[in-house]
């Protein structure tokens, strides 16, 4: 028996199952992270300069209730996004939760509350975020701690120097 029709058949079936969404290749049925990330960026509006997003490290299963907010997932297992369109602002402001299922459908919720952000990670830091986080300096060598001689008003309070 020829392998070649087999061949074809295999080809004719990733054929069918390959999605273009503008210039996006990918296979339907599990797409990576990174396809849901392009692909859920093509569905919002936004300035990538202007918003900080998080993504799920995980898939999310189909109907899952979202904590802190009153959202369920579509009844498929998804990528999410969360949008902060107003980054170091309080909450109560415009905010986006996308879902991009397996075969690269996208669903878009308009919230104005944030996500439980242990299960996230930050992808997309905006300019307003990048300015305001702490950069990463080493002390001194002559202010470490060890360095410093212990002397009487170090103690927190009072009560301690007994």
């Amino acid at each position: 028996m020829s392998k070649t029709p087999f061949a074809l058949f295999c080809l004719i079936l990733l054929c069918m199952t390959a999605c273009n969404k503008n210039d996006l290749q990918f296979v339907k049925g599990d797409i990576s992270r990174d396809v849901a990330y392009k692909l859920a960026l093509k569905e919002i509006n936004v300035s990538l300069k202007e918003v900080d997003i998080w993504a799920s490290k995980e898939k999310i299963t189909g109907n899952t209730t979202l904590k802190y907010v009153e959202i369920v997932s579509p009844d498929t297992v998804s990528w999410l996004f969360f949008v902060d369109e107003c980054p170091q602002a309080n909450w109560g402001h415009p905010c986006q939760y996308v879902f991009v299922d397996m075969n690269g459908s996208v669903s878009v919720f308009v919230q104005n509350m944030p996500p439980d952000y242990s299960s996230m990670e930050l992808v997309n830091i905006s300019a307003k975020t990048g300015e305001s986080r702490p950069t990463k300096t080493s002390l001194p060598i002559s202010t470490k701690s060890g360095n410093v001689p212990m002397l009487s008003h170090h103690y927190a309070g009072e009560s301690e120097r007994n």
